[in-house]
């Protein structure tokens, strides 16, 4: 199978010429294309057969937009995410600490890319309490306390730190929602804290080279509000950079 990757990701693909491209291919069709255009971050489209990723990426070029077809192979995949609470990010590099307190440090050299930035994520139907009134037998219409499942799960916004390192674990993890915190560089912060979360995206802007770090901390660098359409979406960005990364590599 193969994919079609942009060549920048600032080269912005419309809906209009996503739906006049995909008549370049047997597989994907018109209603294709809203997810195709809010999924890509780097990467088009995946799981292509050979002919449909050349005709998506040759139905690209009439409309003035070049890219490139790789087999799905050569993507990276993402490593498990080692949770991450506690860091330090210095010109030495980061400081990490574990569940029991040791602090380790990953040098600046031993750094791949850093992500970050505020995400939108469905969270799961939550379970609560609540009066619930139905009919009893022989009694009628009662009012009890019960734990109810919501009908519909919630989009809420998350805020995300990922750090890919050349050692093990090599990806770190730090998700902050309405109900976890995190500790960096000695500070205890919130998601409600956002200026104070903008500005670790900042340092990291400042500490590392642009080509290492997402377009979550090169928007706050600008002084930008961006806030990533989803999970999916973050990570295929990190895979698109992790991607280009070792064709320089290489």
């Amino acid at each position: 199978m193969y994919a079609v990757l942009q060549t920048s990701l600032e080269q912005p693909i419309s809906r209009d010429t996503l739906e006049a491209a995909v008549m370049a291919t047997e597989g994907l069709t018109k209603p294709d294309c809203a997810r195709i255009q809010h999924d890509t971050f780097g990467i088009v489209a995946e799981g292509l057969s050979e002919d449909d990723a050349r005709g998506l990426q040759a139905g690209l070029r009439t409309q003035g937009i070049e890219t490139e077809v790789v087999s799905d192979s050569d993507l990276p995949s993402l490593a498990a995410p080692h949770r991450l609470q506690t860091f330090a990010v210095t010109v030495e590099g980061v400081t990490v600490a574990d569940y029991t307190g040791q602090d380790t440090l990953f040098p600046l050299e031993t750094f791949i890319f850093a992500a970050g930035g505020h995400v939108k994520h469905l969270a799961a139907p939550q379970r609560k309490l609540e009066l619930v009134q139905k009919f009893v037998p022989r009694e009628g219409i009662r009012t009890s306390l019960e734990m109810v499942t919501e009908q519909n799960a919630k989009e809420i916004v998350e805020f995300r730190i990922e750090f890919y390192v050349t050692r093990e674990p090599f990806r770190f993890q730090c998700v902050v929602d309405d109900k976890s915190i995190v500790r960096p560089n000695g500070q205890v912060l919130k998601l409600r804290d956002r200026n104070q979360l903008d500005a670790l995206l900042l340092n990291l802007a400042n500490t590392l080279p642009p080509d290492q770090v997402n377009i979550g901390i090169k928007k706050v660098a600008a002084g930008e509000d961006f806030v990533y359409p989803s999970v999916h979406v973050f990570e295929r960005e990190i895979v698109w950079s992790l991607y280009q990364m070792s064709k320089g590599s290489a």
